[in-house]
């Protein structure tokens, strides 16, 4: 395609992921709608850590291209929003590959876990949700908005 003819979205490179095993890979092409960390009890479990990096995106740039019948679906009732969260899991490696709400479906949209990215992206996280449940020891993010809970 000649580059007067691309769009926009053409002219941004593709972003590989998917899960420690390969059986799912994913696609992601153009900017997220938003990056943050969340402190939530949900994400901190979901991902085995103290806190999720997640990029928030458009159903429409992000494709699976390999293993979608690999996928597993968790819903967790118990959250701190007090609304199903919906966990997309490897079948064979147990990787989180992403998480959704009917909220977030309304809205024609899903979430990636950053680290399931090949390469880490210069996606700065711009806010942190859930701080009232950050770890103690773990500072905020240098110039990133702080919400004690979800934002409204």
């Amino acid at each position: 395609m000649p580059d007067d003819l691309k769009t926009p979205q053409d002219s941004i490179p593709a972003a590989d992921g998917g899960c420690i095993c390969n059986a799912v890979r994913y696609q992601l092409r153009g900017p997220p709608k938003g990056s943050w960390i969340c402190h939530c009890l949900s994400c901190r479990k979901v991902s085995g850590s103290i806190c999720m990096a997640n990029i928030y995106i458009s159903k429409d740039q992000w494709a699976i291209v390999k293993g979608a019948d690999h996928l597993h679906k968790f819903t967790d009732y118990n959250t701190s929003s007090g609304l199903p969260f919906f966990a997309f899991f490897c079948r064979t490696c147990s990787c989180l590959v992403y998480t959704s709400s009917d909220e977030l479906d309304k809205e024609g949209a899903l979430i990636i876990p950053s680290g399931s990215l090949d390469e880490p992206l210069e996606w700065k996280p711009t806010m942190e949700f859930w701080c009232i449940r950050r770890s103690a020891w773990l500072p905020p993010i240098e110039g990133t908005k702080q919400f004690e809970k979800n934002p409204q």
